[in-house]
């Protein structure tokens, strides 16, 4: 069975988790410690955890392959679930930017 998801229903999803959108991407949501965000590359989406005490820079970042909307989709739901470095890795990514670490359960 085919399961048919409409765009406009997704993008109502997106429009409803308020994501605050700033040059390279979107503001996620945040941890004590961390504004985790969402960022357009030139080949892919990048989730970042950016320190609130230094928020130009990163402590750790995630690729998610592509430039679509179901991987803009994966990555801004991973990011919403994902509470920074040290709590894991954010559900549904591709590399480890940090440490070049492909996904095992993708890439084995």
């Amino acid at each position: 069975m085919t399961t048919v998801v409409r765009r406009s229903s997704i993008l109502g999803e997106l429009e409803e988790l308020d994501l605050g959108p700033f040059t390279q991407g979107f503001r996620v949501h945040e941890t004590d410690d961390y504004f985790i965000d969402v960022i357009e590359m030139l080949f892919n989406w990048r989730v970042v955890a950016a320190p609130k005490s230094c928020p130009l820079t990163y402590d750790a970042a995630y690729c998610y392959i592509g430039k679509d909307m179901p991987t803009f989709i994966a990555a801004v739901l991973g990011a919403r679930v994902w509470e920074g470095p040290g709590t894991g890795h954010p559900p549904g990514w591709d590399k480890h930017v940090n440490t070049g670490e492909w996904n095992p359960e993708k890439y084995s």
